[in-house]
């Protein structure tokens, strides 16, 4: 519900001035054109969702990412705006420009995507934090701060951070790939011979030190937390050893403060399903068994789309929520009309 309310009060905006409009000599669409043509969300992985109110309910956030042929990568970008000016546009949309966004910024940090993922509101509203991709794979836990119109790192750059939640800038805690993983391939190389029974088919390919996009890969996590600003390693009391998380730090993500859990849930479920795939691509079909294991997690995909609804936690943005149903509705059906009844002829867009 919320997903196709804000898509649908995202739709007014953009198009509203477009009623009524047609080119008139049709263009060609060229791969160009295709690149850079934006998409709302992460539609390939459910890594990111494509808008979230605020959880006072006064603003929403969208986001969006295209490719940019001059930098050669993609570019993901999050407007913010402000409830009560799209609900005075919506209102007397008629003669009005659509309101800007309250700010909006644009990240272009890897040569793949996506760049911008598991963005989530600050439960006071006053920020979005989220998960910025980087070179090799890697990823850092990033916060975006309204009121300065900031964005500041708060973890080091080339490090694979997995899951994290967060209270403000000095509090949050998060899941970082171990590094032993690399090195224990780094000591490996010094070695003349590498014992492979009971390892991993990719860990032999792939070493993690030649492939540091290989972390990303990995499953096992070690837990940091920041307190009032002093971070460090959280480890268990009665051994000193840190404390591992293993699919702990997915659900980490899942269990968070976030509103997209259908949309986690069916990333998990397609994670799993495209690593049987691997499996059984690298491995061969050994066993019948082996092509159920795919069938299934494809099918459970489908099957957690279409029943997980998403829910909005707190009053504010469910109020908000309301409204914008209120006011969308009447938009999208002069939308509706406009464009089943307006005359090709009219002016060029």
């Amino acid at each position: 519900m919320t997903q196709t309310l804000a898509r649908s009060l995202l739709s007014c905006i953009a198009f509203a001035p477009l009623s009524g409009t047609y080119a008139r000599v049709p263009q060609p669409f060229t791969v160009a054109e295709e690149i850079g043509l934006a998409h709302f969300g992460d539609p390939y992985t459910a890594e990111t969702q494509a808008t979230g109110f605020s959880p006072d309910g006064n603003y929403f956030a969208a986001h969006t990412e295209r490719g940019r042929l001059d930098l050669n990568r993609p570019e993901a970008a999050l407007r913010i705006y402000r409830t009560q000016d799209v609900l005075g546009f919506l209102g007397h949309p008629q003669g009005s420009p659509p309101p800007p966004p309250v700010w909006t910024f644009r990240r272009s940090t890897a040569d793949s995507g996506p760049i911008i993922t598991h963005w989530r509101w600050l439960a006071d509203s006053s920020g979005i934090a989220y998960l910025e991709r980087g070179t090799n794979g890697s990823n850092r836990l990033v916060l975006a701060e309204l009121k300065q119109k900031t964005i500041e790192p708060l973890t080091p750059h080339g490090q694979t951070i997995k899951a994290f939640d967060i209270r403000d800038r000095n509090h949050y805690v998060y899941a970082l790939a171990d590094l032993r993983l690399q090195q224990q391939a780094m000591a490996e190389r010094k070695t003349a011979a590498v014992l492979g029974t009971g390892r991993a088919l990719t860990d032999l390919l792939f070493p993690a030190d030649q492939n540091p996009q290989v972390a990303a890969w990995a499953d096992r996590s070690e837990l940091w937390a920041v307190v009032d600003g002093k971070r460090f390693q959280i480890k268990d009391q009665s051994t000193g050893r840190p404390v591992v998380l293993f699919a702990g730090a997915t659900l980490l993500s899942i269990l968070g403060l976030t509103e997209n859990y259908g949309d986690q849930i069916i990333a998990l479920v397609k994670a799993a399903g495209g690593f049987a795939l691997f499996f059984v691509v690298t491995q061969g079909l050994r066993e019948r068994a082996d092509v159920w294991v795919v069938v299934a997690a494809i099918v459970a995909t489908g099957v957690i789309h279409t029943l997980s609804p998403t829910r909005g936690r707190t009053a504010g943005a469910v109020r908000a929520r309301s409204a914008m149903a209120s006011a969308v509705s009447p938009c999208a059906e002069s939308m509706r009309r406009s464009t089943m009844f307006s005359s090709p002829s009219g002016s060029t867009a």
